[in-house]
């Protein structure tokens, strides 16, 4: 498992860097293309824009040594995005130590769009709605406008904004209505608006404003699509499915299935997730206040309930009763007016919708036969037989009617009464309430039921107890089905494959993103998912490397295991607060791990304390992260309180319970900055104190993490511990109880650490004076100490903010099992004051005692300090000497002085230097490698005389300096004494000078131009002689080797002049061996005399000419041949004449 671990880690590794190669770029196109196609892609709205990113950093091997410093390092640019990401040397990747045969975990089922905040809200409206229409034995059924659902939420959230049912019908505004929620115009569709809103909506809005409803049935309407029935979504509904297994996991399971025998199913009725209230009887003033009542009629007592007018409360029936008035809705309100709405234009006749007043309500009320008791028959039963339809028109059905055998009676006589009327006449026409078996006539209620209802039937006052019933805290549910790790990601990776489309590793993370943003918005989608989240690591093992005897380790794992990166070390190490727990607090100190699938997501949050956390993915597809900084966590609150205060009024910590997430676009629309990133194997993720921080799982992942303190952290904490006062939420530990204990033992402390604690101590020492000198203020004199450390934490939180005690907490005596901190004294109980008395753990003056220490132990570090500062800036004369600074050396790491920028300067200095007086003694005893230049001669003296100790070797070394500088002198005078550029130096001074320069230990520029001269000098002579008439015979060769040692040696005026002379004598030279080539190689015969002319021209040349001297040599021949004929023939011509 380890090698596979590693293996996808790379490959996804690569896949989430855009590394992937041409073939498989070419193959998620043509697969893409097909996805696209499936049409999966389409957004509700806009598309969603990823964030920026955010900061990433790659430290190298010398700055990953030290954790917490490098992150501290880091802090001042990540802190400002609230989230960064750590790569990690390419070199370090720890092994994955989880034992995966024996690793097994129950996932968590998470549904992706009750996540989402303003998601969840419409779900919960559904909810309320459904339950609602179905206590009335009406199932509710959403209408489809425009081939998608109708979204109830933002219909009443449109209506309410532009002014309420009767402004917008009065003014027309309908088409204003369906322009908001996004229909196209022209379509009639403000109308149909209209008409759902009235007969679902509208019913459901004045009964939540407190009124006492009729009871209606929605209808449909005809040129509508089919409504689709509504499946109540609340918790115990949600907790009550049974988990899906691997193989029953669809791509769309819909919530909202199409009509069909199962929707005349009664549904049990679940506890909406919103509070209503009903509201007391309205009164003439309350209904001049709300515009909702004023188009309601308020009816009286009386039997045939006629007339118009308002019954104050205290002419109401008997207060025994406490009967409610009954407002109901007028009959012209439940007609639909048939008008058109400015804007629209009618398609035809045939799709004109022309809504028709609903039919009487067609409420299902169960009937039931109750058997009275008769007082005069001695105690018999008698059954009352069921009763005819008083109308004829419809089968007999059985209702509840009470006899009033006994009028003497005036309980019995109540139970037959009206509750709406009062009177107990017509009890054939009495309803039973099924759920507070009350009476109603049938045509007291409004409107009136012309036949008995069947099925269940409830009263309004029952409708509206049943709805105010407060709504269940939402939570993730547990998977029934274990996994290992091999199941867990072959489910994960079938799903993924198969909900895309395509191989799960050629998924872009772009489009997994936009399809999870797309998937948590929608409320027709029912997209459901497992994660393995916060599995303890101590029951089921890291996956890092441990030093816990369990396991014996190579010494590969035993440097992962020690490695300040390791998790497991991490919170612990010598500069974390969190070292000071002894406790091991699952999550913070001791990590969990996180087993990931695609769309897995972990939602808002910030971590416990306000603390940092670090995540290490190990291996696995990538996570994607967002995140918001600490400055923006209120404002990230202020946003999702504003856009769903639904969700805050019953939960007003609900961002502290890891089950909300917010779309980062909507956050950043309202103001809030956002970043993201995506985390691939191998990498680390840090979110900083108050970041809020959410994300989502690209695919199937392994991913570990714990929460570290640092000192810079310690004020946030306190912060932390003032919010979780006002929201009454417990401490994981106490705040205090931490700072004491540092406090206590200051020597054991990081300076930087210890400074920090000073401060925090500071602070809680003078807030706690303060508030124990309130308690005196009251007469409050009694006190006993208590060791708050040993108590468990559940006895010793405040009785009213939950905050874990531990300097101090008031108690009773009258009280004892209660007992509260010092900012709620005014709560613990109304007994005398004599009965109070304080519970502390230390005295002030032992606190401050505890500051003092600290002070001292601060102070040591800023006496030192100051001392450094001193004697780094010495001037000349008040210098001290190396060994002063080494002992300043020495105090920081005998006392642990945190690294700063003054021990940095002073090891900077000490430094520098040991390497001045190592140069030094080299130059002075010319044992040097390499011989130094002036300017480091110069860099060297500088250095030395600005060190601010005593450097005994400076004055020799600004003699050597003196020296080389009278060399220049010497120099430059010899030089300028004599313009060598027309004339060279004497060969002898400039010999002398330089064996003088040889015998410098550094290298003056002058014994280059000194050898130079000497060169040129040599070559000038070499020229003169060669060029002279003692010179000698020249070849081509001396000729060509002077001019070439001649561009080499400084130029001058004689040097040039030279080179001219060799140039023009070389130049000729080389013509006339090219006319002898051309001579001796030509087959075309020359006379005598043209060769002899050339050979005698070329001999006036001072070089030695081979070709000149072989086309001589042939001449010669040639004339000595020509003699030789010539005698031949004057002797044949003398023999001829003898003859």
């Amino acid at each position: 498992m380890e090698e596979v671990g590693r293996a996808r880690a790379r490959d996804r590794a690569r896949a989430c860097r855009g590394e992937q190669d041409s073939s498989s770029s070419n193959n998620s196109a043509k697969l893409l293309s097909k996805y696209q196609l499936s049409n999966m892609m389409a957004m509700e709205g806009e598309d969603f824009v990823p964030p920026p990113e955010c900061p990433v950093f790659e430290p190298s091997w010398e700055e990953f040594q030290d954790p917490l410093g490098y992150i501290a390092k880091i802090r001042p640019i990540a802190e400002k995005s609230g989230i960064c990401k750590i790569r990690p040397p390419a070199d370090w990747q720890p092994p994955f130590a989880v034992e995966v045969d024996s690793f097994r975990f129950t996932p968590r089922i998470q549904r992706l769009n009750e996540l989402e905040a303003e998601t969840r809200v419409k779900l919960n409206y559904l909810d309320r709605i459904a339950k609602f229409w179905e206590i009335q034995g009406s199932s509710l059924k959403i209408p489809n406008i425009e081939r998608r659902i109708l979204d109830l939420f933002s219909l009443s959230k449109v209506v309410i904004e532009e002014g309420g049912f009767d402004i917008v019908s009065k003014e027309r505004r309908w088409a204003r209505v369906a322009q908001k929620l996004g229909y196209p115009t022209g379509r009639n569709i403000g109308s149909l608006l209209r008409s759902h809103y009235e007969r679902i909506v509208y019913p459901f809005e004045v009964f939540h404003a407190g009124a006492s409803l009729p009871q209606t049935k929605p209808k449909l309407y005809d040129g509508e699509e089919v409504d689709r029935e509504y499946k109540p979504h609340s918790i115990p509904l949600r907790q009550s499915v049974q988990p899906s297994k691997m193989s029953s996991y669809g791509r769309r399971a819909n919530r909202l299935q199409p009509d069909g025998p199962e929707d005349s199913a009664s549904h049990p009725l679940t506890t909406g997730s919103q509070h209503i209230s009903a509201s007391p009887d309205p009164t003439e003033e309350d209904i001049e206040k709300n515009p909702e009542l004023k188009k309601l009629q308020i009816y009286g007592a009386g039997p045939k309930m006629m007339g118009l007018g308002l019954v104050p409360r205290n002419k109401s029936i008997p207060k025994k009763e406490e009967l409610p008035q009954t407002v109901t809705v007028r009959d012209a309100v439940a007609a639909v007016q048939d008008k058109e709405e400015p804007g629209e234009v009618k398609e035809g006749d045939s799709s004109t919708v022309t809504p028709t007043p609903p039919p009487p309500p067609d409420v299902t009320v169960k009937n039931k036969v109750k058997k009275e008791e008769d007082d005069d028959d001695g105690g018999d039963r008698h059954d009352e037989k069921d009763q005819d339809d008083p109308n004829g028109d419809g089968p007999c059905t059985k209702m509840t009617m009470r006899l009033r055998r006994n009028l003497s009676n005036p309980q019995f006589v109540d139970s037959f009464v009206c509750r709406m009327c009062g009177r107990g006449d017509e009890d054939e026409k009495l309803l039973l309430c099924d759920g507070c078996d009350d009476n109603y006539h049938t045509f007291c209620l409004l409107p009136p039921l012309t036949e008995a209802p069947k099925g269940n039937w409830r009263c309004p006052k029952c409708v509206a107890e049943e709805c105010k019933r407060p709504a269940e805290a939402f939570g993730f549910e547990q998977a029934t089905r274990e996994y290992t790790l091999q199941s867990f990601g072959e489910m994960a990776d079938t799903y993924k494959a198969d909900y895309f489309n395509m191989p799960v590793h050629m998924v872009p993370t772009e489009l997994v993103e936009k399809e999870f943003w797309r998937l948590v918005s929608s409320i027709e989608e029912d997209v459901t998912v497992e994660y393995g989240a916060d599995i303890h690591s101590k029951e089921f093992g890291s996956g890092f490397p441990m030093n816990n005897g369990k396991k014996n380790l190579s010494q590969e794992e035993a440097d992962y295991a020690r490695s300040g990166w390791n998790l497991n070390v991490m919170p612990v190490l010598e500069q974390s607060v969190l070292c000071h727990i002894n406790a091991d607090i699952s999550g913070m100190k001791v990590p969990w791990l996180y087993v990931g699938m695609v769309f897995s997501a972990f939602c808002w949050h910030i971590e416990d304390h306000w603390s940092y956390s670090i995540n290490y993915l190990h291996w696995g597809e990538p996570k994607t992260w967002y995140g918001v900084p600490s400055v923006a966590a209120e404002r990230l609150e202020e946003v999702m309180k504003k856009l769903t205060p639904e969700l805050f009024e019953s939960q007003p910590d609900l961002l502290h319970q890891l089950v909300t997430i917010m779309n980062p676009n909507i956050l950043m629309s309202h103001g809030v900055p956002v970043v993201r990133t995506n985390q691939c194997a191998g990498e680390f993720v840090i979110t900083f104190p108050r970041a809020y921080h959410s994300g989502f799982n690209q695919g199937y992942n392994f991913a570990e993490a714990v929460n570290f303190c640092t000192a810079d952290w310690l004020p946030a904490g306190r912060s932390c511990i003032e919010h979780y006062r006002r929201l009454r939420r417990y401490c994981v530990f106490s705040h205090e109880e931490l700072t004491c204990k540092m406090a206590a033992c200051p020597e054991k402390l990081d300076l930087n650490l210890a400074a920090a604690t000073h401060r925090e101590m500071f602070i809680i020492v003078q807030e706690e004076r303060k508030l124990r000198k309130g308690l005196l203020e009251r007469g409050i004199t009694e006190a006993e100490r208590e060791a708050f450390e040993l108590l468990p934490d559940d006895e010793r939180q405040c009785d009213n903010c939950k905050t874990t005690c531990f300097l101090s907490a008031l108690a009773c005596s009258n009280c004892p099992e209660r007992l509260v901190c010092l900012y709620h004294t005014q709560d613990l109980c109304s007994c005398p004051t004599d009965k109070l008395y304080l519970r502390y753990r230390y005295t002030l003056d032992e606190l401050f005692a505890m500051l003092h220490r600290l002070k001292v132990r601060a102070e040591v570090f800023d006496s030192w300090a100051n001392r450094v500062k001193e004697a780094l800036e010495q001037e000349e004369g008040n210098k001290i000497g190396i060994t002063d600074l080494e002992v300043l050396k020495a105090e920081a790491a005998e006392k642990k002085f945190p690294d700063n920028e003054l021990l940095q300067r002073l090891n900077t200095v000490l430094t520098d230097t040991h390497n001045c007086q190592q140069t030094s003694t080299e130059l002075l005893n010319k044992t040097q490698t390499r011989r130094m230049t002036l300017a480091e001669l110069k860099a060297l003296v500088e250095k030395m005389e600005n060190l601010p100790c005593v450097m005994s070797q400076l004055e020799d070394v600004q003699a050597v300096l003196r020296t080389i500088e009278e060399f220049q002198t010497q120099s430059r005078a010899l030089v300028s004494d004599r313009d060598w550029r027309r004339d060279s130096a004497p060969p002898e001074q400039l010999q002398a000078l330089l064996e003088k320069g040889a015998g410098l230990p550094v290298d003056a520029p002058e014994c280059e131009l000194l050898k130079g001269l000497q060169e040129q000098g040599r070559w000038l002579g070499e020229v003169r002689q060669t060029l002279g008439p003692e010179g000698g015979e020249m070849t081509l060769a001396v000729l060509r080797n002077l001019m070439e040692v001649g561009c080499n040696v400084p130029q001058s005026v004689s040097v040039e002049t030279a080179m001219a002379e060799l140039q023009e004598l070389l130049t000729i030279a080389e013509r006339w061996e090219e006319k002898a080539q051309i001579c001796l190689e030509q087959r075309q015969k020359h006379p005598l005399s043209t060769l002899d002319a050339i050979v005698n021209e070329a001999q006036l040349i001072p070089v030695k000419l081979p070709n000149i001297l072989s086309l001589q040599g042939c001449l010669s021949r040639a004339k000595a041949w020509v003699t030789d004929l010539e005698e031949i023939q004057a002797s044949r011509t003398n023999s001829c004449c003898l003859l």
